[in-house]
């Protein structure tokens, strides 16, 4: 009966050590995918597609190797940066002080256990925090770029009456003052009648030369019947080909000194 119970023993003393083995075993695997989850969230940030490009068979493939049982080692094993392990290493500390969790931010178990249980969740559960496409920067009016080019090219604007609408401004030459246009900025449709209007206006104010910044695209074959008249037209394609022609860097300084124009004169309005 004695060796009976003594094999008793040793097989229990087994099967215990073989029941906390395998658990710290497991316990090790599932901090290995967590790291490598937090990994792999932190990698989708800095992508332009975000959490879309977690690889979810690189990270749940296969089993692990074995990694050591501190959760520094095990932060180490799984090849995280210094940054990643010290942030998760100040939300364990964080969480064992009885911080309140943030509702915005799910646990890393929390986060694994949905990813497997739904594997087309993977940009929602690993990158809470989206990553969005920045807004493509509005168009600047095509009135302020051809006021600035001008200006760069030696023009200054002089004020009108105002009954000389759509006429706003004249841009006098520094050098040449026979060399001026009367401004006039457009956003409608172009055509003979309100030309004709234009032209009118301006033999009042005693400018012989027209130059309209039209912000709807204007037929090629009315930008030439004009030229002879004294009128030149800019649409937003003749201004761009104007710009395409300088330096890259000076088309670049205009762009943006007719970006500011425009906030002001926005801010002003």
């Amino acid at each position: 009966m004695t060796w009976f119970f003594v094999a008793l023993l040793i097989v229990a003393a087994a099967s215990v050590w073989w029941v906390v083995h395998r658990s710290a075993r497991l316990r090790r695997e599932a901090a290995s995918r967590e790291a490598r989850v937090l990994e792999a969230l932190f990698a989708a940030r800095q992508s332009a597609d975000g959490g879309a490009t977690i690889d979810v068979d690189r990270i749940f493939g296969g089993p692990p190797a074995a990694a050591p049982a501190s959760a520094d080692a095990v932060l180490r094993a799984a090849g995280l940066h210094p940054e990643v392990i010290d942030l998760l290493t100040r939300s364990q500390a964080g969480a064992s002080a009885g911080e309140p969790a943030t509702p915005k931010a799910a646990s890393p178990a929390a986060a694994v256990n949905r990813l497997v249980a739904d594997p087309t969740a993977t940009a929602e559960v690993v990158a809470p925090q989206e990553v969005r496409a920045a807004e493509p920067e509005a168009p600047v009016p095509v009135r302020d770029l051809v006021q600035v080019l001008y200006e760069g090219r030696g023009f200054r604007a002089a004020p009108v009456d105002p009954a000389a609408l759509p006429i706003e401004l004249v841009l006098v030459h520094r050098s040449d003052a026979q060399r001026s246009y009367a401004f006039v900025p457009l956003a409608g449709a172009l055509s003979e009648t309100v030309v004709q209007s234009i032209i009118a206006r301006a033999r009042r104010i005693d400018q012989l030369r027209v130059l309209i910044a039209n912000e709807v695209s204007v037929p090629s074959e009315l930008v030439d019947a004009l030229l002879p008249r004294g009128v030149r037209v800019f649409d937003r394609v003749a201004i761009e080909a104007q710009l395409a022609r300088l330096d890259a860097d000076l088309a670049e300084k205009i762009r943006a000194a007719a970006r500011r124009r425009a906030v002001r004169r926005q801010q002003a309005n």
